[in-house]
């Protein structure tokens, strides 16, 4: 067994940029039971183009002399009916990077056009869909048109990868899509899904703690129940979500991402040594619990969500403010108050155990040198290091 000391995103020229994490709204056209009923529904009023327009300015302006790469989420973002347009706003004000991550339930025709505009997409295949053969065909059709900017390019201009939503009793159907996506070079990683909870009712105020539901596949409400500690779910007693022979394929599956995003520092025996590997390695082996860990949150990423505010991540450990009233960027990291880090966005954020291993990653050996220089200049004590 490895213990992980720090983790870092796998490029170095991110050390210069900030990750915008935008949830363009809750609006979606799929009802996947697995998708809670705070991230998204069907009647969600789309933010106005006046707040698009003010967000973008905000962040072109307050975060000037930072490389912005932003990536669009959801809902579903591509039905914001000025979605086009704000790819091109942001594109005109030199943000470094847009992306998008879509369920892919619109026309091929859709997302051609847009792979000219965007920077990366991600479809996130779900198999409750019942229209998935499309997907498939607008993936294709996207992978082949960036295979060849890529190719022209002599670099990788432009990237596109499929998220796998691992529904149970689905896993067939999923080895087709693998072999499909394989045959074409289609990057692509398998996501073990993290079951939606809703709480009983009535509740009990004398229950010690309140007890959910686990949604299963196409089932509301489903039958298994847990309970939440304060800190959200505890998704490691979601053993009853999948069969033991699903579980098994998972295990032997996850670790087989076929692209790398992240660098790993761990300790085995007596020695640490980096990996570089993919951030789903963490959530299949249960390694992505960092309560109390340095984490840059807030210097190297930022998460705006559906409802305007402004977090230091997707964990929203931190809000920092509003997109309608301004917000202010920490400098310093911060000590993660969760037990669970679940999005993959925040997976690659550099992170480290203590500031003992500061020395691990590019940030932080950053930080400890800007740290230290401080405290002399300083004379003083008064900064003294987290751990």
């Amino acid at each position: 067994m490895r213990e992980i000391l720090g983790l870092e995103g796998l490029w170095p020229e991110m050390d210069q940029a900030i990750k915008i994490e935008w949830n363009l709204g809750k609006r979606c056209n799929f009802d996947c039971s697995y998708c809670t009923v705070d991230t998204h529904d069907d009647s969600s009023p789309h933010l106005s183009w006046e707040v698009l327009t003010q967000t973008v300015e905000r962040l072109a302006t307050g975060l000037k002399g930072r490389r912005l790469r932003v990536g669009l989420t959801g809902g579903e973002p591509t039905l914001h009916p000025q979605f086009l347009e704000l790819v091109q706003l942001m594109k005109r004000r030199n943000f470094d990077y847009v992306g998008v991550t879509t369920n892919g339930s619109r026309q091929k025709t859709f997302y051609v056009d847009l792979m000219e505009h965007i920077d990366s997409v991600v479809f996130s295949y779900h198999m409750e869909y019942h229209r998935r053969a499309k997907v498939l065909d607008s993936i294709l059709a996207c992978n082949e048109i960036v295979q060849k900017i890529n190719q022209d390019a002599g670099f990788e201009r432009k990237r596109l990868h499929v998220h796998i939503m691992m529904l149970p009793q689905h896993f067939p159907e999923a080895e087709a899509l693998i072999a499909e996506l394989q045959k074409f070079k289609v990057q692509f990683a398998l996501r073990k899904i993290r079951p939606s909870y809703q709480r009983i009712e009535p509740y009990q105020k004398s229950m010690v703690a309140p007890f959910y539901y686990m949604v299963m596949p196409f089932e509301k409400p489903g039958v298994i129940r847990t309970h939440e500690n304060g800190e959200g779910s505890d998704y490691s007693g979601d053993g009853a979500y999948y069969s033991e022979e699903e579980h098994q394929w998972l295990k032997e599956r996850l670790t087989k991402a076929n692209f790398e995003n992240v660098i790993t520092y761990a300790q085995k025996d007596s020695e640490v040594i980096s990996q570089k590997e993919n951030v789903n390695n963490y959530l299949a082996n249960q390694e992505n619990q960092y309560k109390d860990w340095i984490c840059w949150a807030g210097i190297q990423s930022l998460f705006i969500g559906a409802d305007g505010r402004v977090a230091v991540a997707s964990c929203k450990a931190k809000i920092l403010g509003t997109i309608f009233d301004g917000f202010e960027m920490p400098t310093e990291p911060t000590k993660c108050p969760r037990r669970w880090c679940t999005c993959a966005a925040d997976l690659n954020t550099t992170k480290i155990k203590s500031a003992y291993w500061s020395h691990l990653t590019r940030a932080s050996r950053s930080w400890l040198e800007s740290s230290v220089s401080e405290r002399v200049d300083d004379n003083s004590t008064s900064k003294d290091l987290p751990c």
